[in-house]
Protein backbone atom coordinates (compact mmCIF):
# COMPACT_ATOMS: atom_id res chain seq x y z
CA UNK A 1 0.00 0.00 0.00
CA UNK A 2 1.31 3.21 -1.00
CA UNK A 3 1.62 6.13 1.85
CA UNK A 4 -0.34 9.28 1.41
CA UNK A 5 2.93 11.27 1.45
CA UNK A 6 3.92 8.67 -1.55
CA UNK A 7 0.70 9.31 -3.60
CA UNK A 8 0.45 13.56 -2.88
CA UNK A 9 4.11 13.92 -4.42
CA UNK A 10 3.10 11.47 -7.13
CA UNK A 11 0.05 13.83 -7.87
CA UNK A 12 2.18 16.72 -7.58
CA UNK A 13 5.13 15.85 -10.14
CA UNK A 14 2.07 14.36 -12.45
CA UNK A 15 0.83 18.09 -12.30
CA UNK A 16 4.24 19.89 -12.57
CA UNK A 17 4.70 17.57 -15.81
CA UNK A 18 1.25 18.45 -17.30
CA UNK A 19 1.55 22.34 -16.43
CA UNK A 20 5.28 22.16 -18.37
CA UNK A 21 4.00 20.26 -21.38
CA UNK A 22 1.27 22.83 -21.59
CA UNK A 23 3.40 25.48 -21.34
CA UNK A 24 5.58 23.77 -24.83
CA UNK A 25 3.56 25.11 -27.31
CA UNK A 26 3.38 28.52 -26.09
CA UNK A 27 7.30 28.95 -26.24
CA UNK A 28 7.09 27.12 -29.70
CA UNK A 29 4.84 29.73 -30.73
CA UNK A 30 6.78 32.65 -28.97
CA UNK A 31 9.90 31.55 -30.82
CA UNK A 32 8.39 31.61 -34.06
CA UNK A 33 6.81 35.33 -33.76
CA UNK A 34 3.21 34.30 -33.00
CA UNK A 35 2.98 35.78 -29.61
CA UNK A 36 3.65 39.27 -31.54
CA UNK A 37 0.67 38.48 -34.50
CA UNK A 38 -3.37 38.41 -34.12
CA UNK A 39 -4.64 35.90 -36.53
CA UNK A 40 -6.63 36.78 -39.33
CA UNK A 41 -10.14 37.70 -38.59
CA UNK A 42 -9.57 39.02 -35.09
CA UNK A 43 -12.80 39.81 -33.65
CA UNK A 44 -14.27 42.31 -31.09
CA UNK A 45 -17.85 43.39 -30.15
CA UNK A 46 -19.37 46.28 -30.51
CA UNK A 47 -22.70 48.24 -30.06
CA UNK A 48 -23.94 46.49 -33.11
CA UNK A 49 -22.49 43.73 -33.20
CA UNK A 50 -19.31 41.91 -33.74
CA UNK A 51 -16.53 43.19 -36.47
CA UNK A 52 -13.42 41.19 -37.79
CA UNK A 53 -10.38 41.94 -39.23
CA UNK A 54 -8.78 40.85 -42.45
CA UNK A 55 -4.97 40.70 -43.81
CA UNK A 56 -3.82 39.78 -46.88
CA UNK A 57 -0.80 38.76 -45.19
CA UNK A 58 -2.59 35.91 -42.86
CA UNK A 59 -2.30 37.64 -39.71
CA UNK A 60 -1.85 41.42 -38.32
CA UNK A 61 1.76 41.98 -37.23
CA UNK A 62 2.19 43.45 -33.77
CA UNK A 63 6.00 44.65 -34.90
CA UNK A 64 4.38 46.55 -37.84
CA UNK A 65 5.30 50.51 -37.40
CA UNK A 66 1.72 50.82 -36.38
CA UNK A 67 2.21 49.01 -33.06
CA UNK A 68 5.64 51.05 -32.55
CA UNK A 69 6.34 54.40 -30.62
CA UNK A 70 5.88 57.50 -32.31
CA UNK A 71 8.14 59.46 -30.31
CA UNK A 72 8.75 60.13 -26.28
CA UNK A 73 5.31 59.91 -25.65
CA UNK A 74 5.35 56.10 -25.05
CA UNK A 75 2.14 56.48 -28.02
CA UNK A 76 1.36 54.34 -31.05
CA UNK A 77 -1.04 54.54 -33.40
CA UNK A 78 -2.73 51.50 -31.56
CA UNK A 79 -2.98 53.97 -28.51
CA UNK A 80 -6.31 55.32 -30.00
CA UNK A 81 -6.95 52.70 -32.82
CA UNK A 82 -6.62 49.91 -30.16
CA UNK A 83 -7.54 46.23 -31.74
CA UNK A 84 -9.80 44.84 -29.27
CA UNK A 85 -12.10 48.00 -29.70
CA UNK A 86 -12.73 47.70 -33.61
CA UNK A 87 -9.10 50.01 -34.34
CA UNK A 88 -11.05 52.67 -32.51
CA UNK A 89 -11.75 54.15 -29.05
CA UNK A 90 -14.68 53.90 -27.17
CA UNK A 91 -15.66 56.22 -23.83
CA UNK A 92 -15.87 52.64 -21.84
CA UNK A 93 -12.52 51.32 -23.68
CA UNK A 94 -11.33 54.46 -22.39
CA UNK A 95 -12.52 54.34 -18.74
CA UNK A 96 -11.32 50.63 -18.76
CA UNK A 97 -7.50 52.09 -19.55
CA UNK A 98 -8.09 54.77 -17.00
CA UNK A 99 -9.28 52.80 -14.10
CA UNK A 100 -6.72 50.08 -14.79
CA UNK A 101 -3.74 52.38 -15.01
CA UNK A 102 -5.12 55.55 -12.64
CA UNK A 103 -4.92 57.87 -15.60
CA UNK A 104 -1.21 57.17 -16.13
CA UNK A 105 -1.51 55.80 -19.62
CA UNK A 106 0.05 56.84 -22.55
CA UNK A 107 -3.50 57.68 -23.90
CA UNK A 108 -3.61 60.26 -21.18
CA UNK A 109 -1.26 63.39 -22.01
CA UNK A 110 -1.83 66.81 -21.68
CA UNK A 111 -0.63 67.56 -25.35
CA UNK A 112 -3.95 66.47 -26.41
CA UNK A 113 -5.68 63.93 -25.01
CA UNK A 114 -6.56 66.74 -22.11
CA UNK A 115 -9.28 69.15 -22.19
CA UNK A 116 -6.53 71.63 -21.67
CA UNK A 117 -2.76 71.39 -22.03
CA UNK A 118 -2.38 73.43 -18.65
CA UNK A 119 -5.03 71.12 -16.53
CA UNK A 120 -3.88 69.82 -13.07
CA UNK A 121 -3.08 66.25 -13.63
CA UNK A 122 -1.71 65.64 -10.09
CA UNK A 123 -4.01 63.59 -8.52
CA UNK A 124 -6.46 60.65 -10.02
CA UNK A 125 -9.31 62.61 -9.32
CA UNK A 126 -7.88 65.95 -11.02
CA UNK A 127 -6.60 63.40 -14.29
CA UNK A 128 -10.45 62.51 -14.17
CA UNK A 129 -11.41 65.99 -14.39
CA UNK A 130 -8.83 66.63 -16.87
CA UNK A 131 -9.56 64.25 -19.27
CA UNK A 132 -13.17 64.35 -19.03
CA UNK A 133 -13.77 64.91 -22.82
CA UNK A 134 -11.50 61.67 -23.35
CA UNK A 135 -13.25 59.69 -21.19
CA UNK A 136 -16.89 60.76 -22.02
CA UNK A 137 -16.38 61.14 -25.15
CA UNK A 138 -13.59 59.52 -26.86
CA UNK A 139 -12.43 62.89 -28.25
CA UNK A 140 -8.41 64.04 -28.53
CA UNK A 141 -8.07 67.79 -28.74
CA UNK A 142 -5.81 68.73 -31.47
CA UNK A 143 -4.40 72.61 -31.71
CA UNK A 144 -4.20 73.49 -35.52
CA UNK A 145 -2.31 76.24 -36.31
CA UNK A 146 -4.59 78.66 -39.46
CA UNK A 147 -2.91 78.92 -41.93
CA UNK A 148 -1.46 82.75 -43.41
CA UNK A 149 -3.06 81.89 -46.69
CA UNK A 150 -6.77 80.12 -45.04
CA UNK A 151 -9.49 80.76 -47.07
CA UNK A 152 -11.22 82.03 -43.68
CA UNK A 153 -10.94 83.89 -40.65
CA UNK A 154 -11.66 82.81 -36.90
CA UNK A 155 -13.99 85.83 -35.54
CA UNK A 156 -15.29 84.02 -32.65
CA UNK A 157 -15.08 80.83 -30.48
CA UNK A 158 -16.89 79.72 -27.42
CA UNK A 159 -13.78 78.62 -26.24
CA UNK A 160 -14.13 77.89 -21.87
CA UNK A 161 -10.68 76.64 -21.68
CA UNK A 162 -9.55 80.01 -23.34
CA UNK A 163 -7.18 77.64 -26.04
CA UNK A 164 -8.33 79.79 -29.05
CA UNK A 165 -6.55 82.73 -30.67
CA UNK A 166 -6.79 84.06 -34.33
CA UNK A 167 -3.93 81.70 -35.11
CA UNK A 168 -4.64 78.70 -33.08
CA UNK A 169 -7.60 76.86 -33.49
CA UNK A 170 -8.63 73.60 -31.21
CA UNK A 171 -10.92 71.30 -31.72
CA UNK A 172 -12.14 68.03 -30.93
CA UNK A 173 -10.90 64.76 -32.72
CA UNK A 174 -13.30 61.42 -32.57
CA UNK A 175 -10.77 58.53 -33.16
CA UNK A 176 -13.94 56.47 -32.84
CA UNK A 177 -13.64 55.74 -36.67
CA UNK A 178 -12.40 52.48 -37.34
CA UNK A 179 -8.46 52.93 -39.37
CA UNK A 180 -7.79 51.00 -42.41
CA UNK A 181 -4.33 51.11 -43.65
CA UNK A 182 -1.83 49.13 -44.96
CA UNK A 183 2.12 48.95 -43.75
Amino acid sequence: MFSTRCIESTIRIMASTIFLLALTPLSADDKHGHANQLPNMFSSTNAHGKDATYSTAGFIDLNNPFFKNLGSNGRSCASCHIPSQGWAITPQGVQAIFDKTAGLDPIFRLVDGANSPTADVSTVEKRREAYSMLLNKGNIRVGIGIPADAEFILVEADDPMALQTRMNFHCSVDPCQPLILSF
